[in-house]
């Protein structure tokens, strides 16, 4: 059986590490810190996805940010019952989501987190089966909600210190991915 998320946590031969990565300076330039997060996010899910590096092969905090990106894109757009869905529960990202988490210092997301879960532990056969009117993840909903703008910028700010992230015109970015992928 696959899951939703098996290109996540596939385990593939190491090819080569990716020593940068390169965006576009529009991802940056704008207001909203999702923009950068959600170009790394794309980023690391193409190379996944269509398996053309190992995780090992990433920068291990790119990985773990693009794994609480990911994690709050989906309670943002669907409630943690989307989390569930979307991600099938996947044991690999849960792992990284929950190390990610500490690794960013987001201790107001890693308590929601560590409720979520909790609630996966105390109630698997509910937690596999939970939709959005489930009442514990409506209230880890509810206190999730007010902390995921911060927690986008915080880890964009993080993301714009990284020594192998770099920033240029949205042109050289796509030539510097389809040379990633080339390679």
């Amino acid at each position: 059986m696959t899951g939703p998320l098996d290109w996540w946590s596939a385990t593939r031969p190491r090819r080569h590490p990716v020593r940068e990565i390169v965006v576009g300076d529009a991802h940056v330039t704008y207001a909203d810190p999702q923009y950068l997060i959600a170009e790394l996010e794309g980023v690391v899910v193409m190379l996944l996805q269509a398996g053309l590096f190992a995780r090992e092969d990433l920068p291990r905090e790119l990985l773990l940010a693009v794994a609480v990106s990911k994690y709050l894109g989906e309670a943002q757009n669907g409630g943690h019952a989307q989390v569930i869905e979307n991600t099938g529960a996947d044991p690999v990202f849960f792992a990284d989501v929950r190390e990610g988490l500490a690794a960013f210092g987001l201790e107001a997301v890693r308590d929601v987190w560590s409720r979520f879960e909790a609630y996966q532990k105390r109630e698997p056969k509910k937690f596999d089966k939970a939709d959005w009117r489930d009442p514990v993840l409506q209230s880890l909903d509810d206190a999730l909600n007010p902390k995921l703008k911060a927690a986008f910028a915080h880890i964009a700010d993080q993301a714009l210190r990284w020594p192998f992230l770099r920033v240029t015109t949205g042109e050289e970015a796509r030539v510097a991915l389809q040379r990633l992928v080339e390679a």
